[in-house]
């Protein structure tokens, strides 16, 4: 090797023993922290007092309240852990249709991440308030829920 070429080897090799160690720190700087299961949907306000009913599984708790002059319902929906299903939605249905599809079902709500979920209701002049779970991406039918309302 001549001597200009042994001079740009020493320039190239110092310039790489700097870069690189800076490019290191810089990349370990720039990794983003791991957040937390975060609710995208805001808190509720007010949960309402009375528990009408409640269905327990095993990732998750449902229940339905109302107000203590059974004028406002709600339906309070408990995560346990991260969901299986990240775009579950829940879906009110006639008991006509239950058995059915979503065709005339209300949107009540998404849920996603670990947490505490309260989605108002309308009062159902039947008395029964059928919930389905439905998974929008793969486009299944993940839990039927039925709850009755005690006269």
């Amino acid at each position: 090797m001549i001597k200009p070429l042994r001079k740009r080897h020493l320039q190239i090799w110092t310039a790489w023993a700097v870069l690189i160690p800076f490019g290191i720190i810089v990349a370990w700087i720039s990794v983003p922290k791991k957040i937390a299961d975060k609710l995208i949907q805001p808190s509720a306000e007010t949960v309402l007092p009375v528990v009408i009913n409640s269905i327990d599984k095993t990732n998750y708790a449902v229940a339905l309240r109302s107000s203590n002059d059974k004028t406002q319902y709600q339906l309070e929906w408990i995560n346990k852990g991260a969901s299986v299903y990240p775009s579950s939605l829940i879906y009110k249905v006639s008991p006509l249709i239950y058995g059915g599809g979503l065709e005339g079902a209300d949107l009540i709500g998404r849920v996603e991440a670990k947490g505490h979920y309260y989605f108002p209701l309308k009062k159902d002049s039947t008395a029964n308030y059928n919930f389905i779970l439905y998974d929008i991406i793969h486009k299944i039918k993940i839990d039927s829920l039925k709850f009755k309302i005690p006269l």
